[in-house]
């Protein structure tokens, strides 16, 4: 198969308006923008435009040169994007989402909210139950807005429960909150509490909420309300 080589000018630009990516080519004949390739980062569908007129097209060799990160080239039949290697996109767009998507920066891309609401069962004689972990979606982050904790059902005399975050980092790292309750209700976070489950240069991977209670049995429960943005 011949290689081509573009020698005018390219571009790309994200269209915040309808979620496209264009791959475009400056075709000097009709002094015009023309689309190559267009793909929609929300859908992840791509099609292929197909309608260059070759005008700035030079063939080339067998081989595409080496290329750096982000640079796209047209091999006559599909539209190629390096990575790390040359990478079909027409072909491969399935299998290197990721690898395409990481050398891409894309402004004002939508964000899904992260709202949960674990509500784990206490331990007893103050040891944690076990958790109950809510998970980022694959390839983004969970950033807290709001997390209030919430004792019901019934505490007896004496007996203190708490309720305890933690968060994970990409970096697989923890940080943990709590708050103990003698009494019912709701305690929510302060913006303190919510910093400090932040760090820098790292993202959220996962939340996990814990309680117990100092008793050696208990009625009490327990419940955390997450609000998040998941990018």
């Amino acid at each position: 198969m011949a290689v081509y080589e573009y020698n005018g000018t390219a571009r790309s630009y994200f269209d915040t308006a309808t979620n496209l990516m264009h791959f475009q080519f400056w075709d000097s004949a009709s002094a015009t923008w023309v689309d190559e390739f267009v793909m929609n980062m929300v859908t992840g569908v791509s099609s292929i435009i197909g309608t260059f007129t070759f005008t700035d097209i030079i063939l080339t060799s067998e081989t595409l040169p080496t290329g750096s990160a982000g640079q796209v080239a047209y091999d006559g039949t599909d539209l190629q994007f390096y990575n790390t290697a040359w990478i079909n996109i027409t072909s491969d767009i399935s299998t290197n989402t990721t690898n395409i998507s990481s050398n891409l920066t894309l402004i004002n891309t939508p964000k899904d909210m992260f709202v949960k609401a674990p509500a784990p069962t206490p331990g007893v004689s103050s040891a944690y139950g076990t958790a109950i972990t809510e998970a980022a979606v694959t390839n983004k982050g969970i950033y807290p807005q709001s997390i209030s904790m919430t004792v019901g059902g019934t505490i007896g005399t004496a007996e203190t429960v708490t309720i305890q975050a933690t968060v994970t980092f990409s970096d697989t790292t923890t940080v943990s909150v709590s708050n103990a309750f003698t009494a019912l209700g709701t305690y929510q976070l302060t913006t303190a509490q919510i910093e400090s489950l932040l760090k820098d240069g790292v993202y959220i991977t996962q939340i996990a909420v814990a309680s117990q209670t100092s008793a050696t049995s208990t009625s009490a429960t327990t419940t955390a309300n997450i609000y998040a943005l998941s990018v």
